[in-house]
C-alpha cells in the first residue's frame, strides 16, 4: 500500500513539475529571431544594422530594423539635438538597394552634464535606433513596337536584392572628451546572422520612441500646458506634464531655434509636474515652433507647439 501511495505521489509531482515548465518553454518559443550584419569595432563602441524577418504580405507592408550602437560602460553618444555640446548622428542610407520609405526614428533620450558646465543629451546605454521602410515595388511589364499585332511584350528586369547599406557619423563620448567616429556597415534583408530574441530588442526599441500626441490629450503620460512668459529679453517655457508614475527620470526637451533641457521643479499644476526652461527672446520676437518631448520610464510623447502663440495665452 505504501509503495502504490507513494508511486502516484511522484506522478503527480512529476505532472505538476512539467505543468509549471511549459509557460517558460513557450516563452522561449516565442521569442523573435533578428538579423544583424557583423559589428564594425571602434575605440569606445561597436555598430552594426538589424532588422527583423521580411514580412511577407506585399511591397506596401511596413519592415523593422535599426541600427544597433553598443557602449562601452562610462561611454556616451547624443541625440539628434545634442544640446549645449556633442555631435548629432547622421545615417546615409542612400547606398541601400531594393527599399524605399525609409526613416529612422530616435528612442527617448536622457540628459546628462557634459562636462563644461552645460547639458547635453543622448544616451549612456546601447542602443538600437530604429528604421522603417518598405520594399521596392516589382517592375512592370513593358511592350514596344507601334501596331497592335507587332507590340512586343518584354519581361521586367528580376528585382534587385533587398539590401539596407548605411554611412553612419556619430560621437562616441568620455566625461571630458568626444571623437567622432565613422563607421559603415550593410545587411542583406534575410542575410547576415540570425540572432535568437533580437527582434524583441528591436520591437522594445520601437516602444521607446515617442509617440506624437497633441497637447491637453489625455493619457498616464502627456503634457498638459505650455506657457510662455516673456520679461527682461528672456522668455520662460513652462510646461505642465503629466509623468505616470515615473520613479523620478522624467526628462523634457525642447527643440526650437536652440535646443533647451528643461528643469522639473515642485510646483504641481493640476497635479501635473512642471518644467521649466529659459532661453532668450530673439530681437524680431518671434520664437517659432518647438517639438518638446517628454521622456519617463513610464513611455515617451512629444508635441508641435507654436510658442508665439503659447506666449499670447494668459
Amino acid at each position: 500500500m505504501n509503495w502504490c501511495y507513494f508511486a502516484i505521489m511522484k506522478l503527480k509531482i512529476a505532472s505538476l513539475l512539467f505543468v509549471a515548465c511549459v509557460p517558460t518553454l513557450c516563452a522561449a518559443q516565442q521569442q523573435r529571431p533578428g538579423h544583424a550584419s557583423e559589428w564594425v569595432r571602434l575605440s569606445g563602441a561597436q555598430v552594426r544594422l538589424v532588422a527583423l524577418p521580411v514580412d511577407p504580405s506585399g511591397p506596401d507592408a511596413w519592415q523593422s530594423a535599426g541600427v544597433e550602437i553598443r557602449l562601452e560602460p562610462g561611454v556616451k553618444t547624443y541625440w539628434r539635438a545634442p544640446g549645449d555640446t556633442g555631435v548629432p548622428p547622421t545615417i546615409d542610407f542612400s547606398p541601400s538597394q531594393g527599399v524605399r520609405e525609409l526613416t529612422l526614428d530616435f528612442p527617448a533620450p536622457v540628459g546628462f552634464d557634459d562636462g563644461a558646465g552645460g547639458m547635453a543629451i543622448g544616451y549612456r546605454e546601447t542602443q538600437i535606433f530604429p528604421v522603417r521602410f518598405k520594399l521596392e515595388k516589382p517592375a512592370e511589364p513593358t511592350s514596344t513596337g507601334g501596331g497592335f499585332f507587332s507590340r512586343k511584350v518584354e519581361a521586367p528586369p528580376p528585382p534587385v536584392p533587398p539590401k539596407l547599406e548605411m554611412n553612419i557619423e556619430f560621437g562616441i563620448c568620455t566625461k571630458n572628451m568626444c571623437v567622432p567616429a565613422q563607421a559603415k556597415a550593410a545587411l542583406p534583408l534575410g542575410g547576415g546572422t540570425l540572432e535568437a530574441a533580437l527582434g524583441d530588442r528591436i520591437a522594445a526599441a520601437n516602444a521607446r520612441v515617442p509617440v506624437r500626441q497633441k497637447v491637453g490629450a489625455p493619457g498616464a503620460v502627456g503634457i498638459s500646458s505650455v506657457h510662455v512668459r516673456r520679461k527682461a529679453g528672456m522668455a520662460e517655457i513652462e510646461v505642465a506634464a503629466r509623468v505616470g508614475n515615473d520613479t523620478g527620470t522624467a526628462g523634457l526637451f525642447i527643440e526650437a531655434k536652440e535646443t533647451l533641457v528643461a528643469k522639473r521643479t515642485d510646483a504641481p499644476i493640476g497635479g501635473s509636474v512642471v518644467f521649466r526652461a529659459k532661453t532668450a527672446d530673439p530681437a524680431d520676437g518671434k520664437l517659432g515652433e518647438a517639438r518638446i518631448t517628454l521622456a519617463t520610464d513610464k513611455g515617451a510623447v512629444d508635441v508641435l507647439v507654436d510658442l508665439d502663440a503659447a506666449a499670447r495665452r494668459p
